[in-house]
């Protein structure tokens, strides 16, 4: 969680920009309620088979692409 990732001193030590009232840990702790759980870690990678046409590939001895040396 973003919390967790910032240390307690600093977050309490940075306030936060909209609400200078508050400190960004103080907001992250008022926000925490309405953030959605992530129930499992999200690295961003996604799987997809693909197909790709050799000449804009490179293969097959295509020309090079302009500005290529």
């Amino acid at each position: 969680m973003a919390g967790r990732a910032l240390s307690r001193p600093v977050g309490l030590s940075v306030r936060h920009p909209e609400f200078q009232q508050f400190s960004v840990l103080e907001m992250l702790e008022q926000e925490r309620t309405e953030l959605m759980p992530m129930p499992t870690v999200f690295d961003g990678y996604v799987e997809r088979s693909a197909k790709g046409i050799k000449h804009l590939l490179g293969g097959g001895g295509a020309q090079p692409l302009l500005g290529a040396v």
